[in-house]
C-alpha cells in the first residue's frame, strides 16, 4: 500500500524533488534556489517526512545529523537508535536527541565513561595543534605574501619540530602520570582500567601523530596546497571509519579497538603529509630540515 501510495502521488514526486534542491541548491540544471528562513525549516520538515515514508530507517553519523537536520525543529525521529555510544562524546548525541521522539543507546556504559574521561587530555592536544598548524600556517602566509620565502621556511621548520616535541613530551607526561590524572578526572574502579588503556593508545602512544597531522594539514595548505591537505586529513578519517569496526567488532577490543583504530590512521596520515613534504621539498617552502629551525625571526 505504501509503495503504491508513493508512485502515484504527484505530491511525493514534487517532494523529493524539493529534497534534492535543498541538497544539492538548485532543481537540476537551473540557477541556485534560496530559501527565507521560515520556508526552509517548514520545507525540510515535509521533505523529511516523505523521504521517512519511504525509507523508514536511515543511517548516519552525528556529524550529518547536525548538517541535515539543522533546519528541523520538531521530533521529526521517531526512535533514534545510537550503537556505540562508548565512542562518541555525550554532547555529540544533543541535537540528534532533541529531534527524536524516543532514543535506545547501545553501548558500555563503562566504556563511555573511559572515553568521556579521557576528553578533557585529548582536547590538550586539540590546541596544540591550531596553536602550531592555524596559528603558523596564517604567519608563513603573511611571509610568503611579502616575498619573505626564507622566514616562511624558519616559520614552517619552528612549527614541525616545536608541535613534534611538544606533543612528544606531552604524550609521555600522560602516560607516566595515568595514576594521578585519572582519579582527579574521576575514573573509578570500574573505569580506570579501560580509560587507562585509552589514554595509552591516543595519547601516550598517539599524541605525536594527533597532533602532527592537522598541523601539517594547515601548513601544506598556507601554501595553496588544498587539495593534498584535504586529501590526506579525508583519507585519515576514512581509514579510521573502516578500522573502526573491524577492530571493535572484528578483533572483540572494544573501546581498546578504537584507540586503536585512531592511532593508525593518525600515523597513516601524518605519514602521507610528511612524504608529501618530502616530495616538494624542491618547490616548497615547507621543510623537514633542523637546520632550518630557529626560535627567532617568526
Amino acid at each position: 500500500m505504501t509503495k503504491e501510495f508513493i508512485l502515484g502521488s504527484n505530491k511525493c514526486r514534487d517532494n523529493f524533488k524539493h529534497l534534492d534542491c535543498l541538497w544539492s541548491g538548485s532543481y537540476g540544471d537551473a540557477d541556485p534556489v534560496r530559501f527565507v528562513d521560515d520556508d526552509l525549516q517548514a520545507c525540510t520538515t515535509a521533505v523529511y517526512e516523505t523521504l521517512f515514508l519511504l525509507i523508514p530507517v536511515v543511517s548516519s553519523t552525528f556529524a550529518s545529523v547536525q548538517r541535515l537536520l539543522k533546519n528541523v525543529k520538531e521530533d521529526i525521529i521517531g526512535t533514534l537508535i545510537v550503537d556505540e555510544a562508548g565512542q562518541a562524546s555525550p554532547h555529540m548525541a544533543i541535537g540528534a536527541l532533541c529531534r527524536a521522539g524516543k532514543a535506545v543507546i547501545v553501548g558500555d556504559p563503562k566504556q563511555v565513561a573511559a572515553a568521556t574521561l579521557a576528553m578533557p587530555l585529548f582536547m590538550f592536544m586539540t590546541a596544540l595543534s591550531n596553536l602550531f598548524g592555524v596559528g603558523g600556517a596564517s604567519l608563513i602566509s603573511r611571509f610568503l605574501g611579502g616575498g619573505e620565502r626564507e622566514k616562511a621556511s624558519r616559520c614552517g621548520a619552528f612549527c614541525i619540530w616545536t608541535a613534534a616535541a611538544v606533543s612528544v613530551l606531552y604524550g609521555l607526561m600522560v602516560l607516566a602520570g595515568r595514576p594521578v590524572l585519572l582519579p582527579v578526572l574521576g575514573a573509578n574502579e570500574e573505569t580506570c582500567d579501560m580509560a587507562s588503556s585509552y589514554l595509552f593508545w591516543t595519547i601516550g602512544l598517539g599524541a605525536l601523530p594527533t597532533v602532527m597531522n592537522p598541523v601539517l594539514a594547515h601548513l601544506i595548505r598556507s601554501e595553496g596546497y588544498s587539495r593534498q591537505a584535504s586529501l590526506g586529513v579525508a583519507f585519515g578519517g576514512i581509514l579510521n571509519m573502516v578500522l573502526d569496526p573491524l577492530f571493535i567488532y572484528g578483533l572483540h577490543l572494544q573501546i581498546t579497538g578504537a584507540a586503536v583504530a585512531t592511532l593508525i590512521s593518525n600515523a597513516t596520515a601524518m605519514i602521507y603529509f610528511l612524504a608529501f613534504i618530502w616530495k616538494m621539498r624542491g618547490v616548497s617552502v615547507l621543510t623537514l630540515s633542523p637546520e632550518m629551525y630557529t626560535l627567532g625571526e617568526h
